[in-house]
């Protein structure tokens, strides 16, 4: 189950200043990633197929692309933007090394899902 925070209490461009801070973090290790507003009081920083982070403004949140000790998912988070970035960095290396599981026409899942429910910022 992923990890429920209650609304953050910020405003919507604080939070997208967050996420974006974020991608900031993650370009400088190299890493392109998307921010996208899903609903108020949350964004998403899409990453990679299968690495989607998301943030209220005060914490980001992520699935690893490796199991739980008992093989289900695990869910991670992070406060900061840096920390976030440094780990999600090395989650990047394993989601990468993975091969793509592609929809009809070469449409990642992600990517109908983003454009379809998803406000791009």
């Amino acid at each position: 189950m992923p990890p429920i925070f209650p609304h953050s209490g910020l405003s919507r461009d604080e939070i997208i200043r967050a996420a974006e801070a974020l991608q900031i973090e993650l370009a400088l290790l190299n890493i392109p990633a998307d921010v996208h507003e899903v609903t108020y009081g949350q964004v998403l920083i899409s990453v990679y197929h299968g690495l989607v982070a998301h943030t209220d403004g005060r914490y980001i949140w992520w699935t690893s692309p490796e199991p739980s000790r008992g093989g289900g998912p695990l869910r991670t988070y992070a406060r900061s933007p840096a920390r976030a970035a440094a780990r999600i960095a090395a989650h990047y290396e394993i989601v990468q090394s993975r091969p793509l599981p592609e929809l009809p026409h070469g449409r990642l899942l992600e990517n109908l899902v983003v454009a379809r429910h998803a406000l791009r910022v």
